[in-house]
């Protein structure tokens, strides 16, 4: 009890000494006696080998330990959820090696190639890791990361782990999924793991942060907000016959209107321009344009073979030259039968020497016409990620764009105002008809609009 005062007393001091540094954790951008309390709490808890509190090994509780334990805590305030290829019993789950406890821990099943994988729900600057391993351990083991829980980069690996602690450094990725693979056990047990800690130079989007709405449109009136929007119509001639993708409709301001609450988009079979097929379209360019944010509309999507609806973004101002070296933004497309739902970058250079990177969500059985669904991304600097229905399906980092405008510039073409597109294409490449009469949707059909809505990241 004693040595517990006198931590405190330690702490608090260093507090009113040094006012703000990185273990401001209730988000007041001061060291108050909570923080310090927390930490403290922590350390007592948790202790770590050696001199209760020392993080180090000079025996002495110093500014060095503190900030170590803040970002211990900050840490465990990160993770979303750890999962497992197999657990030794219900008491030894995987979360176990998340919850910041030495006392708790994940073990696996008496085998060999078992995993331990962290969740952190967001892509996050990694350079390292601490396992804190139990008597039984992986003598053979890597360590993997993934933006996506797809495609998966061995950032350490070891052949002769010995247990205990491993204090693991490598080359700083961003990441947002962690998986120990342990590939051969040291004893005749499986792997087990008290803890596992983060090394990282970023904040996590703590409890403290949040989505805080910046603009929208509820299409609550009875005509289009032209403050906000614009129509674009045409068929994109001479320049960009068909939009650039062989598109079959003419797009016309009488197509797009306001209603019951709703933007209407409407695609008919009528004779117009040249055209076979009439629709709408609408941009918001120099009208409301964004550089980050989460962009999300909610959408009833029109069906049918030809159909294209889509929910883009293009850049306001194409600094690094035109299409797709300025980059393109698409949240949402699908198209015919509406069972999949498409988001795809497009970058690189001008076209023909574009390139793109994109997800696809289909969870089966779902026909996306048949009611409204919430369509986002949630763009920033260095990552954007696509949601259906706040289902994450698809991530991708600035590792895997850019543009030949700027080589040395990891995040562009997106560092710069793009603005919002929502239209119902007829027929192009992206449905495989580009011909009126392989037209078999049962024309005229709607794209229904409830809302959109853009989000800044409050930290």
């Amino acid at each position: 009890m004693l040595y517990r005062k006198w931590l405190f007393f330690v702490l608090l001091l260093t507090g009113i000494c040094f006012g703000r540094f990185d273990a401001d954790l209730d988000g007041d951008k001061y060291v108050g006696f909570n923080d310090l309390i927390t930490i403290a709490q922590y350390w007592l808890d948790h202790g770590n080998p050696g001199c209760n509190g020392d993080t180090g090994s000079d025996c002495r509780v110093d500014m060095a330990d503190i900030a170590k334990l803040g970002e211990q805590w900050q840490w465990m305030e990160c993770v979303s959820s750890a999962t497992a290829s197999s657990v030794e019993n219900a008491s030894l789950g995987a979360q176990n090696a998340i919850d910041g406890s030495m006392s708790t821990r994940w073990s696996s099943s008496f085998d060999n190639n078992q995993w331990l994988e962290i969740d952190l729900e967001q892509v996050r600057n990694i350079y390292g890791l601490t396992i804190y391993w139990e008597a039984a351990y992986a003598e053979v083991y890597n360590v993997q990361v993934s933006d996506d829980r797809s495609s998966w980069i061995t950032v350490y690996s070891t052949s002769n782990g010995n247990g205990g602690t491993d204090d693991i450094n490598f080359p700083e990725q961003q990441m947002e999924f962690i998986r120990i693979n342990c590939i051969t056990r040291a004893t005749q047990y499986g792997s087990s793991i008290y803890e596992v800690e983060l090394k990282s130079d970023d904040s996590c989007q703590g409890s403290s942060a949040s989505w805080e709405l910046l603009w929208s449109d509820e299409f609550d009136g009875s005509s289009l907000n032209l403050s906000n929007w614009s129509h674009q119509n045409g068929d994109g001639c001479p320049n960009l016959c068909g939009w650039g993708n062989n598109e079959l409709q003419y797009y016309r301001t009488e197509n797009t209107t306001v209603s019951g609450g709703n933007l209407v988009i409407t695609a008919k079979a009528e004779n117009y321009g040249g055209r076979n097929f009439t629709s709408g379209k609408i941009i918001s360019r120099y009208k409301r344009d964004f550089l980050y944010g989460r962009i999300e509309a909610r959408i009833k999507v029109p069906t049918g073979g030809g159909m294209w609806p889509a929910f883009w973004m293009m850049p306001t101002d194409e600094v690094y030259g035109g299409w797709a070296a300025s980059g393109e933004i698409d949240i949402m497309e699908t198209c015919n039968n509406t069972d999949v739902i498409g988001g795809t970058l497009h970058f690189g250079d001008n076209w023909p020497n574009n390139d793109s990177t994109g997800g696809d969500y289909a969870p089966g059985g779902v026909n996306f016409s048949d009611d409204f669904h919430v369509y986002a991304i949630e763009w920033g600097p260095d990552v954007i990620r696509w949601y259906v229905d706040d289902v994450l399906y698809s991530t991708k980092n600035s590792t895997q764009w850019y543009t030949n405008a700027a080589p040395g510039n990891a995040q562009a073409p997106f560092d710069q105002e793009f603005y919002i597109i929502l239209n119902a294409a007829v027929g192009g490449w992206y449905t495989g008809c580009t011909e009126a009469g392989c037209i078999t949707a049962a024309l005229p059909q709607q794209m229904l609009v409830d809302y959109v809505r853009v989000y800044e990241w409050i930290p």
